[in-house]
């Protein structure tokens, strides 16, 4: 039987499944084929965080290859006070996970949604991008009032640990969260 299991985001890495549950805890799922049947496996290869502030998770890919962690950190009083880590995930040929914190992009800069998995971009190939940032699209609500709600996007800046924001209308998007796209059809 499957475990129920409330996953924060999901995504396919190097032949591996991995999840980050509700609380942080990152798990590998693989599939064992035995003679007449085949079972899902799963490992826990990170423990889950001890934090008292509300902690969004997300997994994205560099432009280069490396899997990033990205744990956005928010006071539920306000949108406005985001703070972001980031590690680099190592995965040995065991399944054995190392964390390495890392305070540089590298030039790239990450896009991050609320259901949808994060997106790695080099930002010198888009104008307008600005390396080393996190864009972050997340619902805020004014005053509480759910008739109020609109899409605001965070840009974290790495660097200087700064945050600024943009909101939109309510009704300006079909959706209440934000899908990232990358162009890479070449003209």
């Amino acid at each position: 039987m499957f475990p129920l299991i409330y996953y924060h985001d999901i995504t396919f890495y190097k032949d591996r499944m991995l999840g980050v549950t509700k609380r942080g805890g990152i798990l590998s799922m693989e599939v064992v084929k035995g003679d007449e049947s085949s079972k899902i496996k799963i490992s826990k290869i990170a423990p889950e965080l001890k934090v008292k502030s509300s902690v969004d998770r997300y997994f994205a890919e560099t432009t280069d290859g490396h899997l990033l962690m990205v744990y956005r950190y928010h006071n539920n009083d306000s949108y406005h006070n985001s703070a972001y880590e980031i590690y680099k995930l190592i995965i040995d040929s065991n399944g054995k996970l190392e964390c390495v914190p890392i305070a540089n992009l590298g030039g790239e800069s990450l896009f991050l949604g609320q259901r949808s998995c994060g997106v790695s971009v080099l930002a010198s190939n888009y104008p307008g991008c600005l390396p080393n940032r996190i864009y972050s699209g997340v619902n805020c609500i004014d005053g509480l009032e759910l008739d109020d709600h609109h899409l605001q996007v965070e840009v974290f800046n790495l660097e200087d640990k700064s945050v600024a924001t943009s909101c939109f209308p309510a009704g300006c998007f079909g959706s209440d969260f934000p899908i990232w796209l990358v162009p890479t059809m070449n003209l």
